[in-house]
């Protein structure tokens, strides 16, 4: 994260191009897990004003962490505007409970929470640290939690 945000600020990355890598990298270990990837790349050229490399750290451990929760499918989609490229991963998966939806970004949440999905609870701060630095966030779009999740990273443009 340290190395990552020094370079923070440095570079341009089109989002379709960033999206492709990502799912050729993330599809084998979701298809292990019996769930599929769709990748819906932004309906016109999009700019994100960071290097693909960073998107890549924000966006990998949503990934994780959805595959972890879905039933059976991942989306990862993108689009720009208004100076801002918009990232989205949802899942079809139990979603996330309405008083847990601040302290999921907290360090060490995921050990506090009795769900069986393991993990350290470090990937989902360290995407929000990381975007934050570059001048985005990462958050938890409203809505049911019964209906899965959908996290939102918005970057500049």
């Amino acid at each position: 994260a340290a190395r990552a945000e020094a370079q923070i600020g440095v570079g341009r990355s089109e989002v379709g191009a960033v999206l492709a890598r990502v799912a050729d990298a993330w599809q084998p270990a979701l298809a292990e897990r019996d769930v599929a990837l769709e990748v819906r790349a932004p309906p016109a050229p999009a700019t994100a004003g960071v290097d693909a490399d960073v998107v890549e750290r924000i966006v990998a451990p949503l990934l994780d962490n959805a595959g972890r929760y879905a039933r059976s499918r991942v989306t990862l989609s993108a689009q720009a505007g208004d100076g801002r490229v918009l990232l989205t991963v949802a899942d079809d998966g139990p979603g996330v409970p309405d008083e847990e939806r601040e302290t999921i970004f907290e360090p060490g949440a995921g050990e506090r929470r009795a769900n069986g999905h393991g993990g350290a609870g470090l990937g989902l701060p360290l995407a929000r640290r990381l975007a934050k630095a570059i001048g985005g966030d990462v958050t938890l779009a409203p809505g049911e939690h019964a209906r899965g999740a959908e996290f939102r990273v918005e970057l500049p443009s």
